[in-house]
């Protein structure tokens, strides 16, 4: 697990937002974490064969479906 130092203020900051009821500040994250998956998830379908059907968002979607 990273220390505090290795992570962004404001992601701790949203964090102890959110541990204190600020339903908000996890739409945040949420938000944070949903484009930086996608923005892994096109960097991985980059290197797939051409023709797949894969797309970068309808990875992350059901990554988080399945959450």
């Amino acid at each position: 697990m990273p220390s505090d130092a290795s992570i962004p203020s404001d992601i701790i900051r949203l964090l102890k937002r959110w541990k204190e009821g600020d339903w908000e500040a996890l739409a945040s994250l949420a938000s944070m974490a949903y484009e930086d998956q996608n923005a892994i998830a096109a960097g991985r379908l980059h290197w797939k064969r051409r023709g797949h059907t894969l797309e970068a968002t309808g990875l992350v979607n059901e990554l988080y479906l399945r959450a």
